[in-house]
């Protein structure tokens, strides 16, 4: 269901109802802060507004009303795919440059993917809360650009990201990885699995077991 913000003001399509009216109204909320007080270059770094306001989403449709507009969890393996895809471009092209196609993923639901990331696998909601929070109190009324995000967020959330901007938002890459094998540390199961390098015959440490 569509909406539109404008500064002091958003829109909503009249026909809205239930979930859809739930949430396009979320996500027009989200633009009274982003781009409206967080002032950030829509027309250059869409993401800062679109991605955050799909992110924003995310948050609210766990927390109202007990999930009522909680939608079916996301196959991301196959959406991986998509987002990463031979078709899909990097997040930080400007929308102009990119393919007509890819402005919804790369706007919308790859920004706003990453920060969930970014918020339940790597940060925890607290560090990326109060990284968030800060990021907006900094530049509330200003207009900070893609750097300037990165640069509050490592500096609130005490953590060098730098990996995960340029995997996520300066790049395209996708996870190649796989699991080999699963071995216990040093043998003993009561330790778990783990990292140990097993000593082979030789006297070189083997190869690490995840």
């Amino acid at each position: 269901m569509w909406g539109m913000e404008y500064p002091g003001i958003v829109f909503c399509g009249w026909k809205a109802e239930k979930e859809g009216l739930f949430g396009v109204t979320d996500h027009e909320f989200g633009h009274t802060w982003f781009p409206m007080i967080v002032g950030s270059n829509e027309r250059r770094y869409g993401w800062m507004d679109e991605g955050f306001n799909t992110f924003i989403n995310s948050l609210a449709d766990d927390d109202f009303n007990k999930g009522e507009y909680l939608g079916e969890k996301q196959n991301m393996e196959f959406m991986a795919q998509y987002m990463f895809g031979e078709n899909s471009e990097p997040i930080l092209l400007t929308p102009d440059a990119m393919k007509e196609a890819n402005i919804g993923t790369a706007l919308y639901f790859k920004p706003g993917y990453a920060l969930e990331l970014l918020r339940d696998e790597v940060l925890g909601p607290e560090r990326f809360d109060y990284a968030f929070r800060t990021y907006i109190s900094r530049w509330a009324f200003k207009h900070p650009t893609p750097a300037d995000f990165f640069k509050s967020m490592e500096d609130a959330s005490g953590e060098d990201l730098g990996w995960f901007w340029k995997s996520w938002f300066l790049e395209n890459y996708q996870l190649d990885q796989a699991i080999v094998s699963v071995g216990y540390e040093r043998g003993d199961a009561s330790r778990g699995a783990g990292h140990d390098r097993q000593p082979q015959p030789d006297g070189h440490a083997g190869d690490h077991r995840v």
